[in-house]
C-alpha cells in the first residue's frame, strides 16, 4: 500500500512537471518566433488605420506602411501625404508640393522597429496572453526608451500562430493612449 501511494505521488508529480514544461516550451517558442522575426527586422509592407488621440477627439487615418531594409527608409501613404523618412531626411510630398527636413525620432512611432528598438533596450518589459480573443495574442510592453517624444510607454498585439503584428498602442508618462496602429494586412518582404 505504501509502494503505491509513492508511486502515485511520484507519478502525478512527473505529470506536473511534464505541464509546465509544456507551458514553458511554448512561451519559449512563441519568444524565439518573436525574436527571430523582429530582432533584425526584414522589410515589410503593411496596411493599417492609424488612430491619434487628443483633448479635441480621435481621428483615424488609412495608410500604407513600407520599410526598406536595404536602403533604409521608411515610407508611409495615407489619401493626402506620402512621407519617406531616411535616416537623415523626411520628404513630405502632398499633391505638387514636397518639402524636405531633417529626420527626427517624432517621426517614427508608429514603425515596428521604433517598438523592438525600445522593447530590447529598456529594463521594464513584459509578455502577457491577451485576455481577448480567446488567448490568440501575445501583448509585448515596454517603455519608449529611444523616443523622448512619446514619454511613456508601448504596447504590441502579435498573433501567435502568424507572429505577425495585430495592433500597436503608444501611451504618455500619464497613462494616456495617443496613438493606436491596426495592422489590417502585414508581409515580410524577402
Amino acid at each position: 500500500m505504501k509502494k503505491a501511494r509513492c508511486f502515485l505521488l511520484l507519478f502525478s508529480l512527473m505529470i506536473s512537471f511534464s505541464a509546465c514544461s509544456s507551458k514553458m516550451d511554448k512561451a519559449d517558442d512563441i519568444y524565439s518566433k518573436i525574436h527571430d522575426g523582429y530582432y533584425d527586422i526584414d522589410s515589410y509592407t503593411a496596411e493599417c488605420v492609424v488612430t491619434s488621440f487628443t483633448s479635441g477627439g480621435e481621428n483615424s487615418y488609412e495608410m500604407q506602411i513600407s520599410y526598406n531594409k536595404p536602403e533604409k527608409f521608411h515610407r508611409v501613404v495615407s489619401d493626402e501625404m506620402t512621407l519617406e523618412i531616411y535616416d537623415d531626411k523626411t520628404i513630405v510630398s502632398k499633391g505638387d508640393t514636397v518639402i524636405e527636413t531633417d529626420s527626427k525620432p517624432s517621426d517614427m512611432p508608429i514603425f515596428l522597429e521604433t517598438f523592438f528598438k525600445s522593447y530590447y533596450e529598456s529594463e521594464n518589459t513584459a509578455m502577457t496572453v491577451s485576455a481577448t480573443s480567446k488567448s490568440n495574442s501575445i501583448v509585448l510592453e515596454c517603455e519608449a526608451v529611444n523616443s523622448p517624444e512619446i514619454n511613456g510607454y508601448m504596447k504590441l498585439w502579435i498573433d501567435k500562430k502568424s507572429v505577425k503584428p495585430q495592433k500597436m498602442q503608444i501611451y504618455d508618462d500619464k497613462d494616456n493612449m495617443h496613438t493606436q496602429i491596426e495592422f489590417e494586412k502585414f508581409n515580410f518582404e524577402k
